[in-house]
């Protein structure tokens, strides 16, 4: 993928999985170091060493805490523990990361080993069900596990109901133009953004001028999810799909982390708007994707003119 000159929303592409060498992990309880989660739960183990098969887990946690849902555990010496990056589908409403450390195992707690934890933190404000999928691989065989999370208000509190996410498609309702660069402009979707407490769900369109290439088509619009914390001016990036500009899905990518929201920046603008309240001009509005694509052309020329290009 080229490199895209956008301040406003810094979504990667992700191929990943996990690679240990000489081990096929497996799904196991182990006593020791256990870390448990807000609502009291212990991690479920992956060890090193015995079979598996593909599955689903589930974990819990309280609003606005995280939790570790799953912990890797590899050979005792944790240089030999081969770094992986298991998130093979994001979380929806929720940002998974990886941190490393070392327990004590059954075998008592002079005898550390290594784990890698998989911490699950929600969105900001959210309360539901979420889900999120690991992949490991083994030269021709993968497995995965899918990880359904319960963020719950209270620990005793019933477990939500299954949602089955969709894909996202082009927006056909109203879209607020926010901000432009050389290369991109970016659309807020009214019908699918909103603010509550402090924290926006942001749906997002954005048109590409010129189109770029990727896996042997052309990306000329993508349209994806990001939550905004107003109070601490941060903003985690979620899933985002690319189409050409007949409207054909080329793929989807996702984003896995939070970050600050700068000063100055594209995403700084959206805050204003979203956050602030702040009116725009109504001729700033486009009715569908179609017709976004449209605005959004002029206004990456006006950029290129106003950066001298």
């Amino acid at each position: 993928m080229r490199a895209r000159n956008n301040r406003w929303l810094n979504i990667a592409a992700r191929t990943v999985g996990i690679a240990v060498a000489g081990t096929t992990p497996a799904l196991a309880q182990i006593s020791g170091d256990k870390p448990t989660s807000a609502a009291g739960e212990a991690p479920q183990t992956i060890v090193a060493g015995a079979e598996t098969a593909s599955g689903s887990i589930w974990g819990t946690v309280i609003i606005g805490n995280s939790a570790t849902v799953v912990r890797y555990v590899g050979p005792d010496d944790c240089s030999q523990l081969d770094p992986f990056e298991p998130i093979a589908l994001p979380a929806f409403h929720g940002v998974v990361s990886v941190i490393r450390r070392k327990v004590s195992p059954a075998a008592g707690p002079n005898h550390a080993t290594c784990a890698q934890d998989v911490i699950y933190q929600p969105d900001p404000g959210f309360l539901g069900y979420d889900q999120f999928q690991l992949g490991m691989s083994f030269g021709h065989r993968r497995v995965t596990q899918t990880v359904q999370m319960a963020v719950l208000r209270h620990a005793d509190d019933p477990r939500p109901a299954v949602v089955t996410f969709s894909p996202l498609e082009l927006p056909d309702g109203p879209l607020l133009f926010a901000t432009a660069t050389p290369e991109a402009a970016d659309f807020i979707d009214l019908d699918n953004s909103r603010l509550e407490n402090g924290v926006v769900s942001l749906r997002y369109f954005r048109v590409w001028d010129p189109p770029y290439p990727l896996r042997g088509m052309t990306v000329a619009q993508t349209v994806g999810d990001q939550v905004i914390d107003c109070s601490r001016h941060t903003h985690s990036d979620h899933r985002e799909y690319a189409f050409d500009a007949e409207g054909s899905r080329v793929l989807w990518s996702s984003s896995n982390r939070v970050e600050t929201i700068r000063a100055g920046s594209n995403l700084d603008g959206v805050v204003m708007l979203m956050c602030h309240a702040i009116a725009p001009p109504p001729d700033y509005v486009a009715r569908g994707h179609r017709a976004a694509l449209e605005m959004g052309r002029a206004f990456i020329s006006k950029a290129r003119q106003a950066a001298g290009r």
